[in-house]
């Protein structure tokens, strides 16, 4: 992994569900995109009973990225958070 690239990204729950209401939709598929200034992001695509992405179909747009926006320091985002930041960008 690049230094300075995000390790996940985070979706709300409103934009998850949005995808998994769509009646062709069986589950959902993630792939790396990347914001305008080059940084990777998380996006989601509806999958069909057939196993295809579903480009007609809904999308996550691009995810909140972490860092800088991290859970509880664990093994999967190398205890790598920013305390006082919430997903909002507001600082607590």
């Amino acid at each position: 992994m690049q230094p300075g690239q995000p390790k996940g990204g985070f979706f709300g729950k409103q934009a998850v569900q949005r995808l998994l209401d769509h009646p062709e939709c069986v589950g959902l598929r993630f792939f790396f995109g990347a914001h305008k200034d080059g940084k990777r992001a998380v996006v989601g695509m509806c999958v069909d009973k057939f196993g295809a992405e579903m480009f007609h179909g809904p999308a996550m747009e691009l995810s909140i990225g972490c860092p800088p926006y991290c859970g509880i320091p664990n093994l999967l985002n190398h205890g790598i958070a920013v305390k006082g930041k919430t997903l909002s960008g507001s600082t607590v």
